[in-house]
């Protein structure tokens, strides 16, 4: 008796298929002559057509039975769990094709059995030729299904590999065509991708368009399965075949279309499925890289090519005088239209008597202030007065009064007639922080004075002039307050078209070693008597990885708070000078700084003062990074594992038996570690 594996309906005692363990089996399931294993035709015609011509693949691996669904239509499940692609069975087990249920289960068949059910043994002697040359042709063909696996795999792979060196949507859609001619066997291949669903009758080859019948089963078969499905539909004479297919997102009204010409394997209807595989999956793989590609390419038309910003000689020397330092790209963009807002625009002559208007746009400390006054120096009224109003600063009620100005008598305390700041600064400039804080009503009047160049004093007829240049500024995103309403469309689009973006400090990374350096070497100018000071690499480290929300403004404060509270006489600014609002913005909310180093003794031997360095540093660390060992394995560069291992030898070290100089070791390391001595000294 040989180890069979039997195959039967749930309620048949005789089983439909017996399969011969002995030897490694690997079968097809259907219900056309193409599988390896039919559906009787005693089955329902029903529950038969509900099976694929070639269903499932049942195979053997090991001592295990394995099942994989083969594209089917109506899917395959094991103990009513839905296979998608190889699993294990679990035998005994119920094996659903469709609408059709088998019941597979192991058991013990004889050799006449087995033969009678035409399973095949190579090694059986009484084989007939018949039953040879069938054995010979059924390994033949599955080493050619095998092969053309591959095939459609390393053709795959291909195409990928090709398209991702593409950098433009015309290069992609040629290699695509290009290698499907070639797996295709096909004349030409066309690909057309995002196909809306009105065009897609056009995007057909006109045989397919000229059956009309055919066309429109087609298109209704697209419309019910092409978001899961790829659908080919072929010409009465095999000459064309068009592929079909929704690429994500699904819910999208287009589609792609793949048109081949000729193909050899329209006519060879067992490597349709293959076809189809391979087009459907290269295509939702490479739709999402098609979209970016036009994006990229639509940018990219619409894009004119910028020379580098790069400000003047004059304009950085200025900026260095007034402290408004900075190397990264955004910040010289900056001082470039900053430049240019100052010689050309401001100081050109302007239609009629509309009032010059630059826009800051840009988070609080980024130093809007700073470049406003800049400009106002750059430009042709450098030698006239510069006015700053915060607007967030005055009351909403009292806008109108400190801009325009009133007449004495024209509110309760208008004891006297007063000039507003577009008066005081006529012939000067006038700079305007927070202008986003101002109501909506003196927004409308503003933009009278920005149009005109005219005005009234409160409590007054009498129309007055002004010319001087307007620089405006909001840390908020305009058009967000437009849609909030709390800034006037009309307002920005008056004042939006000279906008100049600074951008905060956490984008300018490389700015901050730069503007350390500029700020120490200033304050080193004012307090020369006290020495000169450098910031240690720790310092620097730390500064680094702060993320500044309060930008420049925050970094200078915090420099001139670190200065001043390192010693007199200190070469360097160590983290111990620095704030401790700082180290909780760096979400460390205590630090424990380790005293000077003491000088090595002469009487340890090499080895056991490199031991207490090597204590000293992990205390250290592991009380900078609160106790956190997987931060102190990435800040010292090591696995952590190795860390673990340190801090496992250095408890056992804690608990051995010391003398005088050991103890005066423990006692340093305990101030070092601080809140962390608990988990040092835990068992």
């Amino acid at each position: 008796m040989a180890k069979a594996l039997s195959i039967a309906l749930p309620e048949e005692r005789e089983p439909w298929w017996v399969l011969d363990l002995s030897r490694p089996i690997s079968v097809s399931i259907g219900r056309s002559a193409e599988a390896d294993l039919t559906v009787p035709e005693s089955v329902s015609d029903e529950i038969r057509h509900s099976v694929s011509r070639v269903h499932a693949r049942l195979f053997q691996h090991g001592d295990e039975i394995w099942i994989e669904d083969l594209d089917s239509h109506n899917f395959t499940s094991v103990n009513g769990h839905f296979v998608f692609d190889a699993v294990r069975v679990p035998v005994p087990c119920n094996i659903r094709l469709g609408a059709l249920t088998l019941r597979a289960e192991f058991c013990e068949a004889s050799p006449d059995v087995l033969r009678r059910l035409r399973n095949i043994n190579h090694d059986d002697p009484a084989a007939t030729p018949n039953d040879v040359l069938a054995s010979t042709l059924y390994s033949a063909r599955e080493w050619e299904a095998v092969r053309q696996h591959f095939r459609w795999l390393g053709t795959l792979f291909n195409v990928l590999e090709a398209a991702a060196q593409a950098r433009r949507p015309q290069e992609l859609a040629e290699s695509l065509e290009r290698y499907l001619v070639r797996f295709l066997h096909a004349h030409d291949v066309r690909v057309e991708f995002d196909v809306p669903w009105p065009s897609l009758q056009a995007a057909l080859s006109p045989e397919l368009n000229s059956t009309e019948t055919l066309l429109a089963a087609g298109i209704d078969v697209v419309q019910r399965r092409c978001a899961e499905h790829c659908i080919h539909l072929s010409s009465s004479d095999c000459r064309h075949t068009n592929w079909i297919v929704a690429t994500p997102p699904l819910n999208s009204a287009t589609l792609t279309v793949v048109r081949a010409t000729r193909s050899i394997l329209v006519a060879e209807g067992a490597a349709l499925g293959e076809a189809d595989a391979l087009v459907s999956m290269a295509l939702r793989v490479l739709q999402p890289m098609m979209i970016t590609l036009q994006e990229v390419e639509s940018r990219r038309a619409a894009t004119t090519e910028l020379l580098p910003h790069r400000p003047s000689a004059r304009m950085l020397d200025v900026c260095q005088e007034e402290g408004f330092w900075g190397i990264s790209e955004r910040h010289y963009k900056a001082l470039y239209y900053s430049e240019l807002a100052a010689t050309r625009y401001l100081s050109a002559r302007r239609a009629g008597n509309k009032l010059g208007v630059v826009f800051f746009l840009g988070e609080t400390g980024t130093g809007k202030s700073v470049l406003s006054r800049i400009i106002h120096r750059l430009s042709e009224r450098g030698n006239q007065p510069f006015y700053e109003l915060n607007c967030a600063a005055i009351p909403v009620t009292l806008a109108e009064s400190e801009l325009f100005g009133y007449e004495k008598g024209a509110h309760d305390k208008a004891f006297a007639s007063k000039r507003g700041w577009f008066e005081v600064a006529s012939t000067g400039t006038l700079f305007l922080d927070e202008i986003g804080k101002t109501s909506t009503d003196f927004q409308s009047k503003l933009l009278k004075v920005l149009d005109t160049g005219e005005f009234c004093r409160l409590g007054s007829d009498t129309t007055r002039k002004t010319n001087c240049n307007i620089i405006l500024a909001t840390s908020e995103d305009p058009k967000g307050l437009c849609a909030e309403g709390r800034l006037l469309y009309e307002f920005w689009y008056r004042v939006g078209a000279f906008t100049i973006t600074l951008a905060p400090l956490r984008d300018r990374e490389e700015d901050v070693p730069h503007l350390i350096e500029q700020r120490i070497m200033q304050l080193n100018q004012l307090h020369r008597e006290e020495g000169s000071k450098q910031v240690s690499a720790s310092v620097l480290n730390l500064l680094k990885a702060y993320t500044w929300p309060g930008n420049i403004r925050e970094l200078m404060q915090c420099l001139d708070v670190a200065y001043a509270l390192s010693p007199a006489g200190a070469e360097a600014i160590g983290v111990e000078d620095l704030s401790e609002g700082f180290f909780r913005g760096l979400g460390i909310n205590a630090v424990t700084v380790a005293p000077t180093h003491h000088r090595p003794a002469a009487t340890k031997a090499w080895d056991e003062y490199m031991l207490e360095l090597e204590r000293e540093y992990f205390v250290t660390m592991l009380a900078a990074c609160a106790g956190n060992l997987s931060e102190v394995a990435r800040r010292a560069c090591k696995p952590y594992q190795t860390i673990h291992n340190k801090l496992h030898k250095l408890r056992k070290w804690l608990h051995e038996p010391k003398d005088a100089q050991s103890e005066r070791e423990l006692e340093r390391l305990r101030s070092i570690a601080g809140e962390q001595w608990e988990l040092l000294t835990r068992v």
